[in-house]
C-alpha cells in the first residue's frame, strides 16, 4: 500500500467570510478504502 500526502508541509488556514445558512456549499475529498458489509461480507 502506498501512502501519499500523509504529512502536512503547509500550515496554511483559509478563513471564510461569514455566511447566512445554506448560502455556501463545502465537499472533502478523501479516500478511507474498503469497508466490508457484516452481512453481505
Amino acid at each position: 500500500m502506498v501512502k501519499r500526502n500523509w504529512r502536512r508541509t503547509a500550515r496554511t488556514t483559509v478563513r471564510m467570510e461569514g455566511t447566512l445558512p445554506g448560502q455556501v456549499a463545502e465537499a472533502d475529498f478523501g479516500r478511507l478504502g474498503m469497508i466490508a458489509d457484516p452481512e453481505t461480507g
